[in-house]
């Protein structure tokens, strides 16, 4: 296939192809394939080349200025293999044959339109070409800036400051007229983040990106560059999201990572043809590099903040070991409500406001705390969710949020460890002269609504039910040091306890007399188990 090489002027060493339709020169965007839009001895359409059906290239002069070949002006001449074709102040090497599928054996690239570096890594270790002067200076200020991505990247935790210096920088380096960065979502689909425009635009109507050129960069995980998209036999027909964008020039690297390739990043002219070169291509390579361990690392750290914060949540009002299986995804809580069977334990203090009457305020608050402390601990030792604090009461649950077959025994076994406790506690404070408390406790099994429930201020996970009022009338008709039990609750246990067969009693709300047992310890076979 016939081939214009650009030789000196306007980006040297940009090749064009020639396929059945028309190539033109000129200044306009819109009606040429080659755009020297900067250059005042050129025509909006300056010429043209065109091949017969014999197989001939005619090359076709529209300007005012004229079109030269071999340092002649013609109007209109068939080209022969290494003709010098000059548009202004461009000159162009006609070669019959295809001088990119030279260029494409010789330097490994795929297609002469589209330039693909198989491998990131390739890419950053491949070496630069010998230098002038002025192009040192030039990538030495490159490569100043990727310093300062490098340097800006390391520092910054939030994901969309990460996208938003990425994207500023590739508008520095690069200036193109558009540039996204495109990130997959959970179901793996590429969404855009973060576009840019020339203009400073950060929304487009559409994002003009080949859906070949997006499933290769994923797939292969390679960086391409096209020297015109207009003319790239990759796009075929059937892609018209850069056709109808007018795309000319564009790179497109991916985001690699450790966990794999997370996004890519497109920038593309749509006025220039071969506005990037390879150079740039590795350039954006190593942009794309940083700026995907930059994601990572936010979003690490934005999962680290977010487990931090759920554990510090759930910490208040469960155990330990249920907080670990929440953080390292193992369980989930369903935060909307459900219906779940659960054993309630309710306890509170005997004879709380006489006590009040003869403790400061610090002093009272000081008591509390020390209880409080003691008692959740207990709690959580047997695997209980906290589910509050009412005053001098606190009410846990064992089968929320996560049901046990054992959730009846290890309330019971708390129970009669609260109840240890408090005589250990209460001896403490004896000796330092301070004053003892009691409890009663009061447990029962039963379904119960679990779920999130608070306005917009305050939300918390809780139980609601008739359970938990038995619970708490249980608790109240318990006398000082009592453990008073459903005997619903005590079926559904293992015969690990002590009990002592009470008479039914007469419960607030329930018409008729509630049976229960009172726990007064292990029996000696379980705790020789234990």
């Amino acid at each position: 296939m016939p081939s214009l090489t650009t030789k000196e002027g306007w980006n040297p060493g940009s090749i064009f192809e020639l396929t059945d339709e028309p190539l033109s020169i000129g200044r306009s965007s819109q009606a040429c394939t080659i755009v020297l839009k900067h250059d005042f001895n050129v025509s909006r359409v300056h010429a043209t080349l065109a091949r017969r059906p014999d197989g001939r290239t005619l090359l076709r002069d529209q300007s005012k200025n004229g079109t030269f070949l071999n340092g002649s002006r013609v109007k209109e001449a068939f080209l022969a293999d290494k003709d010098e074709i000059q548009v202004g102040r461009t000159k162009f090497a006609f070669s019959a044959s295809s001088a990119a599928r030279d260029f494409e054996r010789d330097f490994n690239f795929v297609n002469p339109s589209v330039r693909t570096i198989i491998g990131v890594g390739e890419a950053i270790a491949a070496k630069p070409s010998k230098l002038d002067a002025t192009a040192l200076a030039r990538e030495n200020a490159r490569l100043q800036l990727i310093f300062e991505v490098s340097a800006n990247l390391s520092s910054a935790t939030n994901l969309s400051e990460v996208l938003g210096l990425v994207m500023e920088k590739v508008m520095e380096l690069f200036r193109p007229d558009e540039a996204f960065l495109l990130l997959r979502d959970r179901s793996g689909e590429l969404v855009p983040n973060i576009v840019r425009t020339r203009e400073g635009q950060t929304k487009i109507e559409h994002v003009a990106i080949s859906k070949a050129i997006m499933s290769r960069v994923l797939q292969e995980e390679v960086a391409i560059l096209s020297s015109d998209a207009q003319t790239d036999a990759r796009f075929g027909k059937g892609d018209t999201s850069v056709f109808n964008s007018q795309v000319r020039s564009f790179m497109c690297t991916p985001l690699k990572a450790k966990a794999g390739v997370l996004g890519m990043l497109h920038l593309h002219s749509k006025r220039a043809v071969g506005a990037y070169t390879e150079e740039d291509l590795r350039l954006l390579t190593g942009v794309s590099n940083q700026a995907a361990l930059a994601v990572e690392n936010a979003r690490l750290y934005a999962t680290v903040q977010h487990q931090a914060k759920q554990r510090a949540n759930f910490e208040r009002f469960l155990s330990p070991n249920v907080v670990e299986q929440i953080v390292d995804g193992s369980k989930k809580i369903e935060l909307g409500g459900k219906s779940q069977e659960v054993t309630v334990l309710f306890s509170d203090i005997r004879g709380y406001t006489t006590l009040s009457e003869k403790l400061s305020a610090d002093q009272m608050i000081g008591l509390l705390n020390e209880y409080f402390q003691e008692m959740t601990a207990e709690i959580f030792r047997y695997e209980g969710s906290l589910d509050k604090f009412i005053g001098d009461a606190l009410l846990a649950v064992f089968g929320s949020p996560f049901k046990a077959p054992d959730d009846p025994d290890r309330a019971v076994q708390c129970a009669l460890a609260m109840q240890e406790k408090l005589k250990r506690m209460n001896e403490e404070w004896a000796r330092r002269g301070q004053p003892v408390i009691q409890m009663g406790i009061g447990i029962n099994t039963g379904i119960a609504a679990l779920g999130m429930v608070g306005s917009d201020q305050r939300m918390e996970f809780t139980v609601i039910g008739d359970v938990v009022n038995t619970a708490s009338r249980l608790c109240g008709a318990a006398a000082p040091g009592q453990i008073l039990v459903a005997k619903q609750t005590i079926a559904k246990s293992q015969p690990l306890f002590r009990v002592k067969e009470l008479d039914a009693v007469k419960l607030k709300g329930k018409e008729k007399a509630f049976e229960v047992v009172e726990v007064c310890g292990m029996l000696e076979e379980a705790k020789a188990e234990k």
